[in-house]
């Protein structure tokens, strides 16, 4: 095996365990408390040196979606997507804890759902596209367990590690 192969290997493994371990962190603590301190965390991971690059990427698509809007406000959306993205690994790992069959209904809030529902109550096959606003994961949850068979079509992570504990929680 190439070294880079053994390098890159040795690097995802050690992200995966540093995501999972503040992610597990968290899951002892008030679901408030976890989702405020991974979102801290998601932006300190935004800014840090090594992560440079895909901050300025991100920048730059925010300049392509919204040529109108300053560097500064570019900038911050950038960071508040590494804050929800951070915030969505806590999410993924309460989720077993908080959307039990019993309170699910209770932690979770949908808006506009009625179209989809009355599509899928027909009992033929139909497709749900949602974007990347709120938990989508959580609102494949939701349909499971409202009854529906649910299944998602996604691009691999780019951590092979995290990707399947991904996989693996859905």
């Amino acid at each position: 095996m190439p070294a880079r192969s053994i390098i890159s290997k040795v690097k995802d493994r050690a992200l995966f365990a540093a995501v999972r371990g503040a992610i597990t962190l968290g899951t002892v603590a008030e679901p408030d408390t976890t989702l405020a301190g991974c979102a801290r965390l998601g932006r300190a991971f935004a800014g840090a040196p090594f992560n440079r690059k895909r901050l300025d990427r991100a920048i730059a698509h925010l300049v392509q979606a919204f040529p109108d809007w300053d560097e500064a406000r570019r900038r911050e959306y950038a960071l508040r997507g590494y804050e929800h993205l951070a915030m969505l690994g806590a999410e993924l790992a309460l989720m077993p804890r908080l959307m039990s069959n019993e309170g699910w209904a209770e932690r979770a809030q949908m808006t506009d759902l009625g179209p989809a529902v009355r599509a899928l109550l027909r009992g033929r096959p139909c497709i749900v596209v949602t974007g990347h606003v709120g938990n989508w994961e959580v609102c494949g949850t939701m349909l499971s367990m409202l009854g529906f068979k649910v299944h998602a079509i996604y691009r691999p992570l780019d951590s092979p590690a995290i990707d399947a504990w991904a996989r693996e929680s859905r």
